[in-house]
């Protein structure tokens, strides 16, 4: 049997939903997470701010612009790796829309 035929009879239209709503599902996790991350840079600059006008002692404002700034550039690095895994999932949900015959192909060729 050829590969291409055996692939057409796995790509059936309820596999091929399947795996369009997990691409849907992964994409949505990936958006949520971004949000909970943008969020968290903002508490960061909200918490500078705060910390300016309430902190007397220079050295106090100091060690919390420094630990803002490290979680801040966590987040956005975390942000960054988010914002990746939702190219990723569109370009999943592409190819598993466009031509999913040709996806499973190209699967079970990387498995052997």
């Amino acid at each position: 049997m050829e590969l291409f035929e055996f692939a057409s009879q796995i790509a059936t239209p309820g596999y091929v939903a399947e795996k369009i709503a997990s691409c849907e599902m992964d994409i949505a996790g990936c958006q949520i997470a971004v949000g909970i991350e943008l969020s968290i840079i903002v508490v960061c600059i909200i918490a500078v701010f705060a910390a300016r006008s309430l902190c007397k002692d220079k050295d106090d404002f100091e060690i919390v612009l420094f630990i803002a700034l490290v979680i801040a550039v966590a987040s956005a690095f975390a942000m960054l790796m988010s914002l990746m895994c939702i190219g990723y999932g569109y370009q999943e949900l592409a190819v598993w829309s466009n031509d999913p015959v040709t996806k499973v192909v190209k699967d079970l060729a990387d498995a052997l």
